[in-house]
């Protein structure tokens, strides 16, 4: 069966520790298409969060990991009602219906997996891939990876060495005017100048 990854997140902004992320899991598991799915904006941060076709934009920079990768815009067309994961993953199915799907999430997403809207569900309808972004995270990483599995869960662990960054701190440098060159690529850092987000680089 074909293969198909599903990386979502808000890429605000996209960063070098994303792209580390998914390289790993496409060396990993060798997807036939890999979709990259910036998250809907929230209407409750809209002067917090830079708009989606921004970050959707920036997040083509993915493409320069593998010619199969897609930028899906699914989540802003439908973004009038509550995008939780299984439905997202339904909504995908109903196209690639011949395609397993794998769903890529940081480890501190998967510590709070079972809080999820119907992640039962999700765990029937796509397998996990998840890797600790850091080493200390080890331990409850397995903890997590154990506790899905009770539940039917199938969990593909990356190994990968990651960036110890996050949007959030890169977004603190960018408004401090602060070089934030080794964290994000010059296409990144170029759309954020040419359309002075987050203070400008």
């Amino acid at each position: 069966m074909k293969k198909l990854l599903l990386f979502g997140g808000a890429f605000n902004p996209p960063h070098k520790g994303h792209s580390r992320l998914l390289a790993s899991a496409c060396e990993t598991i060798s997807p036939d298409v890999i979709l990259v799915m910036p998250s809907a904006t929230s209407p409750h941060k809209k002067n917090a969060e830079v708009n989606f076709f921004h970050r959707a934009n920036m997040s083509q920079t993915f493409k320069d990991i593998s010619p199969k990768v897609k930028i899906s815009l699914m989540e802003e067309r439908g973004r009038k009602r509550r995008n939780y994961t299984y439905w997202t993953i339904k909504r995908i199915k109903k196209k690639y219906f011949n395609h397993k799907i794998i769903l890529l999430i940081g480890s501190d997403m998967l510590d709070s997996f079972k809080t999820w809207n119907r992640y039962e569900r999700v765990l029937n309808l796509a397998d996990i891939a998840v890797a600790s972004r850091y080493e200390e995270g080890a331990v409850n990483l397995k903890k997590s990876i154990d506790e899905i599995c009770s539940k039917g869960g199938r969990i593909i662990e990356l190994k990968y060495k990651p960036l110890e960054i996050s949007s959030s701190k890169l977004r603190e440098m960018l408004n401090a005017g602060e070089d934030v060159s080794r964290f994000i690529d010059k296409f990144v850092a170029d759309y954020i100048s040419e359309h002075k987000l987050y203070g400008g680089v």
